[in-house]
Parts: C-alpha cells; sequence; structure tokens
C-alpha cells in the first residue's frame, strides 16, 4: 500500500500559497526589445514596467460607430491598471521586464452555495418537479 501525501500544516504556511487568504497574483514577465507579446489578463491587473519602454495596446472596443484600440505607454517605474478583461498586447521598445499583479478571484463562501442549492430546491418545488424528476 503507498503511502497517502501529506497535507502540510496551514499554519506553516504564508498566505500566497494558502488561495483562500491570497488576495493577489504577482509575476514578473521580460520581454525582450522590439519584441511583442500577448497576454489575457482580468480586469484589475495592474502593470508596472520595472525596466525599459512598453508599449500597451488593451482588447479593442466600440464606442458607437468606432473601434477604439486603448493604448498606453509606460517607461520605467510607471504603471498602468486594465480596466477590461481581455487580450493584452505588451510591445517592447527596449528590454522591459515588467511586474505584472493580478487579483485574485473570489472564492464563493460555502454558505453562500448552500443558500443557492436552496434556491434551487424552492424553484423546482414550484415547478412541481424533484431533483429525481429532473434527470429524467
Amino acid at each position: 500500500m503507498l503511502p497517502l501525501p501529506q497535507t502540510p500544516d496551514p499554519e506553516l504556511l504564508d498566505a500566497a500559497e494558502r488561495p483562500e487568504e491570497a488576495s493577489e497574483l504577482v509575476e514578473l514577465v521580460r520581454v525582450p526589445v522590439q519584441q511583442s507579446q500577448m497576454f489575457c489578463w482580468p480586469a484589475g491587473t495592474h502593470v508596472v514596467a520595472l525596466r525599459g519602454q512598453v508599449q500597451l495596446t488593451e482588447t479593442p472596443e466600440w464606442q458607437g460607430e468606432t473601434l477604439l484600440r486603448p493604448r498606453f505607454t509606460l517607461r520605467a517605474h510607471a504603471g498602468h491598471t486594465l480596466c477590461r478583461d481581455g487580450w493584452v498586447l505588451v510591445l517592447a521598445h527596449d528590454d522591459a521586464v515588467l511586474r505584472v499583479v493580478r487579483p485574485a478571484r473570489q472564492a464563493l463562501a460555502p454558505a453562500a452555495l448552500r443558500g443557492a442549492a436552496s434556491l434551487w430546491q424552492r424553484a423546482l418545488g414550484w415547478l412541481g418537479m424533484r431533483p429525481a424528476n429532473f434527470a429524467d
């Protein structure tokens, strides 16, 4: 019989290793000179140029009959926060290093999940259905 993997004690983990307590996700991105890369980042992501100069082109959006592609130039130590989810094109004018801080996804609390389940059960009851009949 194989031994079961040991789960580390939650008290010994720091906040970055505990998803329920982590408030943000941080990563470093390197983009070589005259190169471009695309990233899919959520709204609220904060991008800071630690070194070099980059141009960020956000997801296009329609305003009336005009398609706009918001563009921002970041020099060293400048930052920008994304307003919308979507693909971002990063073009490096110099060798660049970016610090990307993405907001953590909020997990649903168990009480909220129980509340949603009871709402579904009541809705099925109003329709004269039981969960067993729903599968038929």
